[in-house]
């Protein structure tokens, strides 16, 4: 958790929930988003400026391309508990944490030997936000400076952890009132129910059992559910 998320807004609608101080430059309707493809997505950092950001952390320290490749596939996510222990972390959680947009999350429950996803969101709230952390690197190959980003995680103790009824983890969703907070280096282990999206408001939409076919009907194209 959390490997796969979605976001159904376009430029305005991301201009219009988030005051920041440029628009995204690149499209950002899509609704399944795997974190193992490490595709850019956009994320908000701490001056309220987009940047275009691929998941799967690399700190600056990687310079090979053996290190990058390799550190990717293993800073997806972050926990939160260990952030400051963690060498990749370490910097980003102190000086570059951001933002990263979304609509919903998908997460996967156990029933016996089967495995079924759900579609997570809060019906309340359209476009919500993880809480991440990003790092600026140069990319080996290329020499090109790019950023990257990790979800911060958290336990699931209620809800979202019986969805996710393995690992018990669920991403860390900020309360929008709660959001700046985040950005300005304000969260600590005791501010972690009072900063975060209730587990309680979420709803769980089934999925077909196959993500490839997820876009299709009858399991109702599923960018409707949030028209």
């Amino acid at each position: 958790m959390c490997y796969h998320y979605g976001i159904k807004a376009d430029t305005g609608k991301l201009s219009k929930r988030y005051k920041a101080k440029n628009k995204p430059k690149m499209p950002v309707e899509k609704f399944h988003v795997n974190a193992f493809d490490h595709e850019s997505m956009p994320i908000l950092n701490s001056n309220m400026e987009w940047l275009e950001a691929e998941w799967g952390l690399i700190p600056s320290f990687a310079t090979s391309i053996e290190q990058q490749l390799s550190i990717r596939t293993k800073t997806l996510n972050a926990r939160f508990d260990s952030l400051l222990e963690k060498a990749s972390f370490k910097d980003s959680i102190l000086h570059h944490r951001c933002l990263i947009p979304a609509t919903h999350f998908f997460e996967w429950q156990t029933k016996g030997k089967g495995k079924y996803p759900f579609m997570l969101r809060v019906p309340d709230v359209e476009i919500f936000s993880f809480a991440g952390i990003f790092s600026t690197y140069t990319n080996a190959n290329t020499g090109i400076i790019s950023n990257s980003f990790s979800i911060i995680t958290d336990d699931a103790r209620g809800f979202l952890g019986e969805i996710h009824n393995t690992a018990h983890r669920k991403p860390i969703v900020l309360k929008p009132e709660f959001e700046n907070k985040w950005l300005e280096g304000v969260f600590d282990t005791e501010m972690l129910t009072n900063f975060q999206i209730p587990e309680k408001v979420w709803d769980a939409i089934p999925m077909p059992k196959n993500s490839k076919d997820w876009g299709q009907a009858p399991l109702s194209n599923q960018m409707s559910l949030f028209d």
